[in-house]
This record gives structure tokens, sequence and C-alpha cells, in this order.
């Protein structure tokens, strides 16, 4: 049987640039604001209401740069609110961190479980 392996990896990390304020590692971003022609993504914490665009791998101060890691990859993710339990969705909540979905937006699958203040591994889909 032959061995699956992928040919093109989607879950490239690409530069964002922590716009309006400082982002901490490990926590859902968005984009912040209209990208300059030459610079990087501007990006910020997601909220409730904010559409994703990946997980930040590092804390990155104001205007400083950091990689962001797009969905189709599993990333330990600051959880919140209730928690995170393995095989539940996973909704993003204000500054960037997680919980199991009650009625907003979905990041992806959690695959542990983590109670809050704690790191859960997430399958990012968004």
């Amino acid at each position: 049987m032959p061995t699956c392996s992928p040919i093109y990896d989607p879950a490239e990390a690409f530069t964002g640039r922590a716009t309006g304020a400082a982002v901490t590692g490990c926590r859902v971003l968005a984009v912040a604001a209209t990208k300059v022609d030459g610079g990087n993504v501007p990006v910020k914490h997601c909220g409730a209401a904010d559409k994703p665009i990946g997980v930040s791998a590092a804390d990155a101060a104001q205007n400083d740069v950091v990689a962001v890691y797009p969905p189709g990859i599993v990333l330990p993710v600051l959880v919140g609110g209730t928690g995170a339990n393995a095989g539940a969705n996973a909704e993003v909540m204000a500054t960037g961190v997680v919980q199991d979905q009650a009625s907003g937006t979905k990041v992806g699958v959690f695959l542990t479980t983590t109670a809050a203040a704690g790191f859960a591994l997430v399958q990012l889909q968004f």
C-alpha cells in the first residue's frame, strides 16, 4: 500500500505585523487594516465577530513582525471561557482565545481536552 504524502503543504506560515496593539503567541488572528504594497499583513487578535486568518507563532510587540500559521495545521491555542473538549468544534472568543463552540465562529476542531487558561491542540479549519 502506498504512503500518503502531501505534494504541497497549504499550511505554510506567512508574516504579519502586529497593528494597533501587541499580539500574543498561540492566539487566533484577524486582519487589522488594509495591507500596504510591499508590507506585511496587518494583524490583530481575532474577536468573536472577526474573520480568522491564522494563529500567531509568538508574542509580537506593536509594529513587530510575527509568523502567522493559516488553516490546515494543528497548533496549541490558548483556551478561555468554558474550556475545550477533544472532538468538539472550537470557536474564537475575544482576544483570540478559543472554547467549545456555542454560537460563534468555528475555527477548528479540538484534538485535546483542556480547561480554561490552558493550551489545547486545534486542527485549524476556517
